[in-house]
């Protein structure tokens, strides 16, 4: 574990161009025994570990702090899974997704109907199937949802 974690506080050090000194002085320590905690000469203590997420100040730093300390894994290669942040990033991703279909539709409804290709008819055919089943899904949802609260 604290291989793993050594090599996550370097990574980030690096990515945010944290120099030792900086984080010796977050960490009312000297930048010796930073390096030292860095360069595998000694185990990170306890209590500086637990003050890594707040002094480092960043998200995936600390997703990964989690994950190794605490065994909590907090985001997975499964989108579909049942972790908060997973389901987050699914999200962000359909959002985006649906952006960008949103936008091609768009711009193929701003042409005039003569000028479509077969290409544009068949996207716009998939299209409005996915949009007829996003609301299918809805309705089930919200209908579930209903039979929950009433339960």
């Amino acid at each position: 574990m604290q291989e793993e974690l050594k090599k996550a506080l370097r990574e980030v050090l690096k990515r945010k161009d944290i120099r030792n000194y900086e984080l010796a002085d977050s960490m009312h320590t000297t930048a010796t025994n930073v390096s030292n905690w860095l360069s595998d000469t000694r185990p990170i203590p306890d209590h500086v570990l637990l003050e890594l997420p707040t002094v480092i100040n960043d998200f995936w730093f600390g997703v990964q702090w989690s994950c190794l300390l605490f065994k909590i894994d907090l985001i997975t290669d499964n989108p579909y899974s049942r972790q908060a942040l997973a389901q987050q990033v699914r999200a962000n991703n359909e959002e985006l997704d649906r952006k960008a279909l949103e936008a091609k539709a768009e711009g193929i409804r701003s042409k005039q109907r003569s000028s479509w290709t077969d290409e544009d008819i068949e996207f716009m055919k998939k299209y409005h199937k996915e949009k007829q089943e996003e609301i299918q899904a809805e309705i089930e949802s919200f209908a579930i949802d209903e039979q929950e609260v009433m339960a």
